[in-house]
Order: C-alpha cells, then sequence, then structure tokens
C-alpha cells in the first residue's frame, strides 16, 4: 500500500480471504458443535480473527460494508483509533459478540453477469456508431 500498488495489496488479501474461507469450510464448525465445544470455539475464533483484520485492511476501500462486518463481529471502528498499531501488535485476546446479519455481498445468478456484461457491450457499440458517424 505504501508504494501505491493497490491492486497487489488487494490482491494478496484476497488470497487471504480464500485461505480463510477455505479453513471455515473444511473444519465444518456446524458438524463438531455438538461433539467437540472446544474445537468449535477455536474455528469460530481463528476465523472472527482472521474477519477483523480483514474489515480493518479493507475498510478504506469498503468503508460501508466493513463497518456492517465488524458491527456483526461486535466491533466498532472510532475516530481516532489507530487500526494499522493495533493490528501489528499481533493480539489475539479479542472477545467477539457475533450479531446476524444480512449478507454482505449477494451472489448473482448464474448468466446474470454475462447478459448484463452483453447489454453493456452492445451499449458501447451503439454509442460507438453514433460518436463516429458523421
Amino acid at each position: 500500500m505504501d508504494a501505491s500498488l493497490y491492486h497487489q495489496a488487494l490482491g494478496v488479501l484476497w488470497t487471504f480471504i480464500g485461505h480463510v474461507n477455505g479453513y471455515f469450510h473444511a473444519q465444518e464448525p456446524w458438524r463438531i458443535v455438538k461433539t467437540d465445544k472446544e474445537a468449535f470455539i477455536e474455528i469460530l475464533s481463528a476465523t472472527a480473527h482472521s474477519l477483523r483484520i480483514i474489515a480493518l485492511l479493507l475498510w478504506p476501500v469498503l468503508p460501508k460494508k466493513m463497518e456492517e462486518l465488524l458491527f456483526a463481529l461486535g466491533f466498532k471502528i472510532l475516530n481516532n483509533e489507530n487500526m494499522i498499531k493495533d493490528l501489528v501488535s499481533e493480539k489475539w485476546d479479542h472477545e467477539f459478540v457475533l450479531r446476524k446479519i444480512d449478507v454482505l455481498f449477494i451472489k448473482p445468478e448464474a448468466g446474470v453477469y454475462e447478459s448484463i456484461m452483453k447489454e453493456k457491450m452492445s451499449e458501447k457499440e451503439e454509442k460507438k456508431d453514433r460518436v463516429f458517424s458523421c
């Protein structure tokens, strides 16, 4: 980020998000909640800490969505809070109060994205034809 290579920084962050998602689904906490409470809590704790880090790092890019995510974890961004200092401290002693929220990002149905892109491309072609016709 300091070198203004935002696309690379976000790429690294998205890789981390993929790892966190993979970890959570591989651990299947919904299956072990009744048989191994300690492992269940450990999985949720590791995931919640990771989500908090993700929310703080993505906050400058997606402030409203990340504030929703932090709210779901029981946190709030304060005006004078030094978030980077907090992240660098590597403290894993935060307590989380998980709250149910609406879905942060809605995954479009199959084919919707393609139809939107085709529509935009045809609009561009129409505009292109109008601009260059004399």
